[in-house]
């Protein structure tokens, strides 16, 4: 009972000292930028307690906006699918289900979890590049959660595309096309540009990306990098 009020405390403490000026050179970005606090707090929620989900999952229903809860959320199910891998990788019975490294967003599913954006986004993380394309049909067959999974999927491609991990840029025509009307190709692509520019700060290479593109996806694939200029202001 402590822990959430404790975490919950630690991060509106955190906001008011932000809004007051207190933070000035401290942290950056806007007060949105602090809900990494909540993040963390997902993360440490299970590791207090010993990674189970459902004891975890009180903490993050404990913070004061829906946004907050999601990305705490997102926390706990990353440290949650990483536990179970490392328990299937070690050999050693654990008290949770092993999930695939091709599909952790399996563990999203009733009634192992709850399919919520901030699951699907944390499951997401998980994800390597042998992994993309069975996501994405999973994906496809979860239409409520969709747009979460475009998104995520679009933060994890480019963060293998920066660190050289994989170059799976070339396949964003095909991964944006195959949704059909199901998910707007050009706001797909948008979310690709919005990444690559957040995460990789290159405007030039994000333009160049999105000249690459066919004409129904360059328009959304442009709005994207606006966006993250929009951001930073």
């Amino acid at each position: 009972e402590e822990f959430p009020a404790a975490a919950r405390g630690l991060c509106e403490g955190l906001d008011r000292r932000y809004r007051s000026g207190d933070l000035v050179g401290e942290v950056s970005g806007s007060p949105a930028s602090l809900l990494g606090c909540h993040h963390g707090v997902g993360h440490a929620a299970m590791w207090r307690f010993n990674e189970d989900l459902s004891q975890a999952s009180p903490t993050c229903s404990a913070l004061s906006l829906p946004e907050q809860v999601e990305e705490c959320r997102v926390g706990a199910v990353m440290e949650w699918v990483y536990a179970s891998q490392r328990a299937a990788r070690s050999g050693v019975a654990a008290d949770r289900p092993a999930p695939s490294v091709a599909r952790p967003v399996e563990l999203c599913l009733p009634p192992l979890g709850v399919l919520t954006p901030g699951c699907v986004e944390g499951a997401v993380t998980a994800v390597g590049p042998d992994g993309i394309e069975s996501t994405r049909s999973w994906c496809a067959e979860h239409p409520q959660v969709l747009a979460a999974c475009v998104q995520s999927l679009a933060r994890r491609m480019v963060l293998m595309e920066l660190s050289r991990v994989a170059p799976v840029l070339d396949s964003v025509p095909g991964f944006c096309s195959s949704f059909g009307a199901a998910f707007d190709a050009g706001e797909c692509a948008s979310r690709f540009s919005y990444m690559l520019l957040f995460l990789g700060r290159d405007q030039a290479r994000t333009q160049e990306f999105c000249s690459s593109l066919p004409t129904e996806m360059a328009d959304g694939c442009a709005r994207g990098g606006q966006g993250v200029r929009e951001y930073a202001r």
